[in-house]
């Protein structure tokens, strides 16, 4: 995982100010829901903590695994009294698409303009750390050998990813941003760090 610079550099070259790390308070940006529908963060974590993964475009295939993954392990967090939300780089209609092909119980949300991983710290990456790497060689061959392919790059194919997790008090507890664009935390890491968070069970489920 990417060691956290002084100053990080994003799209373009353009300077952005340093990512937010643990301990810090954790943005609160709007983006919007599968059906279009504007959603805050601060809305979902005052709920209960939320595990906040930021994935590449939509027709990733390690983001397609990552999610199934966390999809099958996703009893676990309810027990821990987490929920899942995903931000990903299509449109809506995209976005909905992505869930029922999936079929995600959880929300996948909708910034194709990336303001929220911006927000973040949750970077783009080099072509080295894209594709020309023998980590990400081997590990696409594990994915597909499991059964997961690439599709069309819905988004900048050069995104990287993000975990975060938020407690209900909008306080980062655990950030990880992605060095290889097949870097994704495991959701036993996730939830070890949710067994450490106090007064972890949600008012109720988000939608």
């Amino acid at each position: 995982m990417v060691a956290e610079p002084e100053v990080y550099e994003y799209y373009g070259g353009a300077p952005a100010a340093p990512p937010v790390g643990v301990g810090a308070p954790a943005p609160d940006v709007t983006v919007e829901d599968a059906r279009g529908g504007p959603v805050r963060l601060a809305d979902l974590w005052r709920r209960g903590p939320i595990v906040l993964v930021f994935i590449r475009h939509l027709g990733c295939m390690f983001c397609r695994e990552h999610v199934a993954h966390l999809r099958d392990r996703y009893a676990a967090f309810q027990a821990a009294g987490a929920q899942v939300v995903v931000i990903g780089m299509g449109t809506p209609t995209q976005t909905r698409a992505f869930i029922e092909a999936h079929h995600l119980p959880f929300p996948v949300l909708s910034d194709p303009i990336r303001r929220s991983h911006r927000a973040y710290g949750v970077m783009r990456g080099s072509v080295q750390q894209v594709s020309l790497n023998p980590h990400v060689w081997l590990r696409g061959a594990q994915t597909v050998l499991g059964g997961t392919f690439q599709g069309r790059a819905i988004g900048d194919a050069y995104q990287l990813s993000g975990t975060f997790i938020v407690d209900r008090q909008g306080i980062i507890r655990f950030a990880e941003r992605a060095e290889l664009s097949s870097d994704f935390t495991s959701a036993d890491t996730l939830l070890a760090t949710l067994a450490t968070l106090p007064g972890r069970k949600p008012d109720h489920p988000i939608a």
